[in-house]
């Protein structure tokens, strides 16, 4: 005997039995959508439990052991030939990285030489069946130094059980701190011990200011020499400069006899040149009687290399037992090398009154 299905217009149906089925039809539904967001969850706490490596290091930790671990910046691991994530992870805090300075990673390799132009090459015409003259070496090798750069990032307990993408914070926290500390040698006064060598301490490097006690800076000239000594060396196309919050803050503030604000020539910024700010120059020099001096910088960004020498490695250890935190221990190997000291130049002494 077959069974005919009884179709029932909802028309016909009265109010009370309509809202009755709409309540069901809601319970339904809220019921699917709580149980699709408990499978979301319980995946989202398997997946973070096996991608983040200081949840990882953390539970090694509490069974007594120390782990180290290579930290891949950006969540992407580093070769020589990709090289990027790194350079993605340095540049919020390194104008270096963020000006076009070439990072080269070389994690596992061995001795890193790098060529040093220390005069430029001489070209000559010659007559029919002449050769050149001989000339001194234009090109020195130079052997990538391993210097340390470190940080120690101190982190709660209760912060790790949040789970709250704290690998994501200490990560920028560890990139940050690293970075800083790198430039702050690099931008130094004078050589930083144990860090590659200041640019301003390198040979080569032309200084603009012979003021014996420094200079007060009332225009954009000493910008415009600076850019004219290195297209004087030769060095073509982009030009960075390079100076502290103080200096652009006082560029910032220049006026015209008109009390409007004074416009550089379009020799100083054009689509060639750019300037970058960086609180890692510092405005403590003294030169004669000058103090609170600063320095601007110039160069293309050819002139300047970054080695990366081993990847950013981090290590948890157990050194705030007591207050229960944990400390992250992050450092990098690297050198900063000036592969062309003529193509950069400097006006140390420099402040605005």
């Amino acid at each position: 005997m077959s069974k005919n299905p009884i179709s029932i217009n909802k028309a016909d149906l009265s109010e009370n039995v309509k809202n009755e089925l709409e309540q069901l039809a809601n319970e339904k539904r809220e019921f699917e959508a709580r149980e699709e967001r408990k499978s979301a969850l319980i995946q989202m706490g398997s997946d973070r439990a096996q991608l983040n490596p200081l949840s990882q290091m953390a539970r090694a930790l509490v069974s007594g052991r120390n782990e180290n671990r290579n930290f891949n910046l950006s969540g992407n691991t580093v070769t020589a030939d990709n090289v990027q994530p790194i350079a993605e992870s340095l540049k919020p805090s390194m104008v270096l990285a963020q000006s076009g300075v070439q990072i080269d990673d070389f994690s596992g390799y061995g001795d890193l030489v790098y060529p040093i132009e220390t005069t430029a090459p001489v070209a000559s015409y010659v007559a029919e069946g002449s050769g050149p003259s001989a000339s001194d070496p234009t090109v020195t090798p130079y052997t990538a130094q391993t210097h340390t750069a470190t940080a120690l990032v101190k982190v709660s307990r209760q912060l790790l059980a949040s789970g709250n993408s704290v690998d994501e914070f200490i990560e920028r926290s560890i990139a940050n701190q690293v970075g800083l500390q790198m430039e702050n040698a690099f931008f130094a006064n004078a050589n930083v011990t144990n860090a590659p060598t200041a640019l301003s301490q390198v040979s080569g490097v032309t200084d603009i200011i012979s003021d014996a006690n420094g200079r007060t800076l009332t225009n954009y000239d000493e910008l415009i020499d600076l850019k004219k000594s290195l297209r004087n060396a030769n060095a073509n196309g982009k030009v960075n400069f390079y100076m502290s919050p103080n200096i652009m803050g006082g560029y910032a503030k220049l006026k015209d006899g008109n009390d409007q604000p004074l416009v550089p020539s379009t020799f100083v910024f054009d689509e060639l040149n750019e300037g970058y700010i960086t609180s890692q120059i510092p405005n403590d020099l003294t030169k004669g009687s000058g103090t609170d001096l600063s320095t601007i910088f110039a160069f293309t960004p050819e002139a300047v290399r970054i080695a990366i020498k081993q990847n950013v490695v981090l290590r948890l250890d157990e050194r705030y037992a007591d207050e229960l935190s944990c400390g992250f221990l992050a450092y990098v190997f690297h050198d900063v090398i000036v592969t062309r000291p003529s193509a950069v130049a400097m006006a140390r002494g420099v402040k605005f009154a």
